[in-house]
């Protein structure tokens, strides 16, 4: 290598060298800005309000501005009073009138005992009943106790439905067993009146079963006419 290229290449390394060694300390100039607007801080207090642009209103022809006519009103507070029609009650219909059955004209008679036969015996009848005679068809037969019990149901089972004007009599026949079942009723003789028949063997039906016969009785069965009368 000649003497001259060895010296560029050194000039040229230390240049480079300085640049680097330098470039810290180089001063930069500044950058430049635009125009520069100063602000000043005013207080609140001291800026008056904008004072708003008022539009006057247009004026009113004098025809348009007259005041408007005044509707009179009757009393406006208070309200017509409504009239309410009361509803009409219909009459209420009578209540129906309970039939009244005519009483029943019989026949005038005096009753005796007739269909009894000659073995039976009469028997004391109970007093203030609708019993007003009696008759049983065994003269052994002999327990007062046992008529008491018989007459106080009869009594309470006997019912006339009918008004009768006058005095009937009917004589009911029944049998009574052993255990008091009753096992035969009829009518021995008619009172004439069929409703008052039919009320004495009702009555005589509606009792049974009556009390036992009593033990010292030795027969098993009894028979019994009652005369019934209203």
């Amino acid at each position: 290598m000649s003497k001259d290229l060895i010296f560029s290449v050194v000039l040229h390394l230390s240049v480079v060298g300085l640049t680097f060694l330098t470039a810290p300390f180089a001063i930069t100039n500044p950058p430049e800005f635009g125009e520069v607007i100063r602000v000043t801080a005013v207080s609140m207090a001291d800026i008056a309000p904008a004072q708003p642009n008022v539009i006057a209103p247009p004026e009113i022809p004098q025809a348009m501005a007259m005041a408007p006519e005044e509707i009179p009103i009757d009393n406006p507070t208070t309200k017509p009073a409504v009239e309410v029609e009361e509803p009409v009650k219909e009459p209420e219909p009578e209540p129906p009138k309970p039939e009244v059955t005519p009483p029943v004209q019989a026949q005038p008679a005096e009753h005796n005992q007739t269909g009894a036969a000659d073995s039976q015996t009469e028997v004391q009848a109970p007093a203030g009943t609708s019993i007003s005679g009696v008759s049983v068809d065994n003269a052994s037969f002999n327990y007062p106790y046992w008529f008491t019990l018989t007459w106080n149901k009869l009594n309470q089972n006997f019912r006339i439905p009918i008004q009768i004007d006058g005095k009937v009599y009917c004589d009911v026949y029944f049998q009574v067993i052993k255990s008091g079942r009753m096992i035969e009723v009829k009518v021995n003789s008619s009172s004439g009146l069929q409703q008052f028949d039919e009320a004495c063997v009702a009555a005589v039906e509606r009792s049974a079963p009556f009390a036992p016969l009593p033990g010292q009785f030795l027969d098993e069965i009894i028979g019994i006419t009652i005369t019934f009368t209203n």
